[in-house]
């Protein structure tokens, strides 16, 4: 698997997963929204059951009616500091392993002529081929924890 080939960072089944995700979510809902602003004002609007407007719409009730403040449970300091560190470690193992991919390009390059090194060459490449998945899949999940303890 080359992973020059690789389109939004992801493998074809993976994004063949999204894509079929996002046409059921279309079929059973029937429509697309076109939220002009950012998702955090997506998301305030449609909590308000404003979905289908736009920011500036979206704003304009909330001014004429006063939506109680809640108050923001204080967040522990440092509360998101460990899931950066481990996403960091993430990324930088990921990194590791697409040098170490590489280099075991260039030597399966190098060994064409001699099939027995050949042979080891490509079995090492199958298994850093699924650790890589492994830490894709690993560094993913850090990192939507991480979006999602940042609010």
């Amino acid at each position: 698997m080359s992973l020059k080939n690789r389109k939004l960072g992801r493998t074809s089944d993976q994004r063949k997963a999204m894509l079929r995700a996002m046409v059921t979510y279309l079929l059973e809902n029937g429509q697309i929204i076109d939220f002009k602003g950012t998702y955090a004002q997506f998301r305030a609007a449609r909590e308000r059951g404003l979905a289908g407007t736009t920011a500036s719409n979206a704003a304009a009730p909330a001014a004429e009616s006063p939506v109680p403040v809640k108050k923001e449970k204080p967040k522990r300091a440092g509360g998101t500091k460990n899931l950066e560190k481990e996403v960091n470690a993430a990324e930088r193992a990921v990194s590791k392993a697409e040098e170490k991919m590489e280099e075991l390009n260039a030597a399966i390059e190098e060994a064409a002529a001699d099939y027995k090194k050949l042979q080891e060459l490509c079995e090492q490449k199958e298994l850093l081929e699924a650790e890589l998945l492994e830490l894709y899949d690993k560094w993913e999940q850090l990192s939507a924890a991480l979006e999602e303890a940042r609010g």
